[in-house]
């Protein structure tokens, strides 16, 4: 039996009575007396909101300092550091304080002094040096990653700090539900910065999970600058993350760990730091074992779209234009922010011939994509940058909107040639007059800028005679068969 005492964010101590009621699994936050920044974070969470001091007699946890209650979270406090605190989460269950999840709030050491709010995942992908197992890597606390980040930015600007996540570092690691490392860094001044405290203490304090895709991250520096601004900047979470320096320590076991412990819907890698040996090596693990790799343009591309429906697309991509990007229209990005698309797997591939396409996109690109992006529809982007011939439609007669796709590309193309178009067997006849210098030189009229103007459509006078460019060009025409048709 335990004796509470409620402390108001006031400070002011009211006595209650003793509780019987078994302790339930509560959010923890693990706070150390040996850590300055954590002592800092803690005050500050004492301080905004109300409390109950438990009366906890664990002889069995030595480390076991205090414990508070709120109405969501659990404080602990060990007399020892935190990243020497593996298996934490049995002996907080052995002394009836069972934890669902354990949020460590601690300092970030650094040489460089930057005034600095980080959040991360704790593993040892190599040699444990500071706490925890060789090669062992905590469940991580992904619904927690984005949000915390996102909070602590609120409140870092104002007081001069940078937010970033970090590469995994670092014990403990032998824990059986998921966790996170929150920090101040990177030195004494910012470690007693009550402001900073504050600001990490509102941040736990305000954050609510969420349930996003999660990528594990390979490449970039320890503080992950990439995955940092993908995570800032999208609706998906990261989990376990390795920095370039400790790749080559990633072998396939550890990359399953890594995924499985993430719980990880994709993988990310930061492709300029690497080099084409770790690229080949991770890529090959990841298909063989069915994950995905998405780039950044592709991470980009999922804003506002449910992760159950790009998976589905991005899949089908794969197997019809392997490493093209798809764009979602506006119009099918608005049926699913309305809900109404629920079928995601209720699409049809239809090709459109990738010469009309091409010619469609040189041309006039800008237009040709404002229209697509009015129909229900994704359309794919080649590595060069160039357009598809690929379509996937969300309309119930495909083949109308094939034919649509098609009647478009005509209607564009005729502000630049001539065009005849016979339907029945799909031949379009496209017709050019271009400047012809055999022509030219047959009237005598010499190379140079005379051409030029010729070939621009500008008149010239030459021997007192005035040669029309219709006299130096000629008609050209291309055919072409069209191959189009749903798949």
């Amino acid at each position: 039996m335990s004796r509470k005492t409620e402390l108001k964010p006031a400070g002011v101590c009211i006595p209650m009575d003793d509780h019987d009621k078994s302790p339930v699994p509560m959010s923890t936050i693990v706070c150390s007396r040996v850590d300055t920044a954590s002592q800092n974070i803690k005050n500050n969470l004492l301080k905004l909101d109300s409390w109950s001091k438990l009366e906890i007699n664990c002889p069995e946890f030595e480390d076991l300092a205090e414990v508070y209650e709120s109405n969501r979270f659990r404080l602990v406090e060990v007399t020892n550091h935190h990243i020497f605190q593996d298996g934490i989460d049995r002996k907080l269950e052995s002394c009836g304080l069972p934890a669902k999840n354990i949020i460590f709030i601690s300092k970030h050491k650094s040489n460089d002094g930057r005034r600095l709010l980080t959040a991360h995942f704790t593993g040892n992908p190599s040699e444990a040096k500071y706490g925890g197992k060789d090669g062992e890597l905590v469940v991580a606390y992904t619904s927690a990653i984005k949000p915390i980040i996102m909070e602590l930015l609120k409140y870092s600007e104002a007081i001069g700090y940078q937010v970033s996540m970090e590469s995994t570092h670092h014990g403990p690691t032998d824990l059986k539900i998921p966790s996170i490392y929150v920090e101040i860094g990177s030195g004494p001044d910012q470690w007693d910065d009550l402001q900073a405290g504050d600001a990490v203490a509102r941040a736990i304090l305000s954050f609510i999970p969420q349930d996003l895709p999660v990528a594990v991250g390979f490449g970039g520096g320890h503080y992950a600058v990439r995955q940092s601004e993908i995570l800032m900047n999208n609706n998906v979470a990261f989990g376990h993350n390795f920095p370039s320096y400790q790749l080559k320590n990633i072998n396939e076991s550890l990359f399953l760990q890594a995924m499985a412990k993430s719980n990880a819907d994709f993988v990310y890698m930061d492709r300029k730091s690497m080099s084409v040996a770790e690229k080949t090596r991770i890529e090959k693990w990841s298909k063989e074992k069915g994950f995905l790799i998405l780039r950044e343009s592709d991470i980009n591309g999922m804003k506002g779209v449910p992760w159950a429906f790009f998976r589905e697309v991005f899949l089908e991509v794969e197997k019809v234009e392997p490493g093209a990007t798809l764009h979602i229209s506006k119009r099918l990005r608005s049926m699913l922010d309305r809900g109404l698309l629920s079928d995601y797997l209720n699409f049809k591939t239809i090709m459109v011939d990738p010469r009309l396409v091409h010619l469609t996109w040189k041309h006039n690109s800008d237009s040709f994509i404002d229209w697509l992006e009015n129909r229900s529809l994704v359309w794919l982007e080649k590595d060069n940058g160039t357009l598809s011939g690929i379509f996937f439609v969300w309309e119930s007669d495909a083949g109308v909107l094939l034919e649509d796709i098609v009647n478009e590309c005509i209607k564009i193309l005729k502000e630049h040639y001539e065009i005849e178009y016979i339907p029945d067997n799909t031949t379009l006849y496209l017709s050019k007059k271009r400047f012809n210098p055999y022509l030219a030189e047959k009237l005598g009229i010499p190379k140079g800028s005379l051409y030029g103007k010729l070939s621009k459509g500008i008149p010239i006078e030459m021997d007192g005679h005035i040669v029309d460019p219709e006299m130096v060009h000629e008609k050209v025409t291309k055919q072409l068969v069209l191959d189009s048709r749903v798949l």
